[in-house]
C-alpha cells in the first residue's frame, strides 16, 4: 500500500488553515469534511505536510449534519473494495456496524435498519483512520460512496479542525490534485495554488 505525503507552503503574506479534504461523483451530494488539517494557520514563509495511505474505513457518528459543525467518529470499520465493502449500520442494543461483507464493486455501500432515527447520525467513509466524507442516516436507507475519492487543498482565514464538515461552495481558495500526484509539494501566494519544484 503506497504511503503519500503532501507538503503545502504558504508563500503569501498572511496565514492561512491548509486542510486536505475529498469529493465523489455522487448524485446523492455527501459532505466533505477537512479530511486533513492543519488545525491553526501556518505563519507566512511556511510549510505543514500531511501524510497517508489508501486505507479504506466506515464510520458513524452521532449529530446533526451541516457546514461548520464538527463530525466526530462513534466508530469505524476497516474496509476494502476486494472482499469488505457493504456493512450495515444498527442503533441497537447500541450504535455499531454489523459484520463487513463483499458489496457492489467499486462502491463502499452503507445500509440502515430500522432502529436507526432520522437526523441522528451520519455516516460515510474515510482513509488512514479519518473520516472524509459523510452523509445524514435515515432508517431503512442506503448510502454509496464511490472509491477512488478526488483530492483537494484549500487555503482558509480561519482556524478549522480535522473533521469539520465543509461547504464547498464557499471554499475559494481550492485546488484539484491530479491523480497519482499525491506526493508532492504545492505553494499558495495568497491567490493560487501552484506546484513547487
Amino acid at each position: 500500500m503506497p504511503n503519500y505525503q503532501l507538503t503545502l507552503f504558504n508563500n503569501s503574506p498572511q496565514p492561512f488553515t491548509f486542510i486536505v479534504y475529498q469529493t465523489v461523483d455522487d448524485p446523492q451530494n455527501p459532505y466533505s469534511l477537512a479530511w486533513l488539517s492543519s488545525n491553526s494557520p501556518v505563519s507566512p514563509h511556511s510549510s505543514t505536510s500531511f501524510e497517508w495511505q489508501d486505507n479504506y474505513a466506515m464510520f458513524f457518528g452521532q449529530g446533526s449534519v451541516y457546514p461548520g459543525a464538527q463530525f466526530t467518529p462513534g466508530g469505524e470499520t476497516p474496509a476494502n473494495l476486494e472482499n469488505a465493502n457493504q456493512a450495515t449500520f444498527t442503533t441497537q442494543p447500541y450504535p455499531k456496524f454489523l459484520s463487513v461483507v463483499p458489496g457492489q464493486p467499486g462502491l463502499f455501500t452503507i445500509r440502515t435498519d430500522a432502529t436507526v432515527a432520522p437526523g441522528q447520525f451520519a455516516v460515510g467513509i474515510g482513509m488512514s483512520n479519518a473520516p472524509s466524507i459523510i452523509m445524514p442516516a435515515n432508517p431503512n436507507w442506503m448510502a454509496g460512496f464511490p472509491a477512488n475519492p478526488t483530492i483537494w487543498i484549500a487555503a482558509v482565514g480561519d482556524e478549522m479542525s480535522a473533521g469539520t464538515i465543509l461547504n464547498r461552495a464557499e471554499l475559494s481558495n481550492t485546488m484539484q490534485i491530479p491523480s497519482g500526484e499525491y506526493s508532492a509539494s504545492y505553494s499558495f501566494d495568497g491567490n493560487q495554488w501552484s506546484l513547487s519544484s
